[in-house]
Formats: C-alpha cells, sequence, structure tokens
C-alpha cells in the first residue's frame, strides 16, 4: 500500500479568518483529503484567541506568531518561532511545503529553516 502525500501548507492565516487564502484552503483541504492526500497547515496567528494547534477539516492546524515575531525586535521571540517551525516541520514531514506567502515569513524558510528544509 502507498503511502499519501502529505502537503504542510504555510499560510498568513486560516479559518475562523476570512479572506481569499483562507476561503481557498478551507475548499482545498477536504478535495485533496478525498483524493487521498493528507494537508496539515503552518498558520500565522498572534491571536490569544485560537488554539496553537487544534484539527480542522481533518487536518492539523498549528499556529505561530510568525510575522509578528519579524517585526519584534526581541530576538528570542524570533527564535521561539524557528523551533516551533522546525518542530512542525520534523512531525508532519511533508513531501510538499506549500507556501501561500509573498513577504517576510519566507525570511524563515530561506534564511532560519534547517538546511534539510529547503528547496
Amino acid at each position: 500500500m502507498n503511502t499519501p502525500l502529505r502537503i504542510l501548507h504555510w499560510t498568513p492565516g486560516f479559518y475562523p479568518e476570512v479572506g481569499g487564502i483562507e476561503t481557498s484552503l478551507a475548499q482545498l483541504i477536504p478535495q485533496l483529503r478525498a483524493r487521498g492526500i493528507q494537508s496539515s497547515l503552518l498558520v500565522n496567528s498572534s491571536s490569544k484567541a485560537l488554539p496553537t494547534f487544534e484539527i480542522l477539516f481533518k487536518a492539523n492546524i498549528y499556529r505561530a506568531p510568525l510575522l509578528s515575531a519579524l517585526g519584534a525586535s526581541d530576538l528570542s521571540i524570533i527564535k521561539k518561532c524557528q523551533i516551533k517551525i522546525t518542530e512542525v516541520l520534523e512531525k508532519e514531514n511533508p513531501d510538499i511545503l506549500h507556501l501561500h506567502l509573498g513577504h517576510a515569513a519566507l525570511l524563515f524558510y530561506y534564511v532560519l529553516m534547517p538546511s534539510r528544509f529547503r528547496v
């Protein structure tokens, strides 16, 4: 039996937030699941009201304050996010890392991520 393809979507937002990427992913994840593709999400969120981990649409959702960490002058916050991202990558072990980002969060990917996770 083949192991399912695993995709980690790295996104600036997700449900319950509403926007283009958030809505598209909420529709895409069940469709991928129906085709046997497992999805998980690494979501930028600085909201204390949302859990740092939950399962929605049968997908693991991890939340961390990625963008606010980059804007902070405290390097310890950036380091905590780097550790969180690395933990998520190691736990999920994705076949595909889909970056739904085109801004500063890419810094985490290109500069701060361990080389084994870079393209």
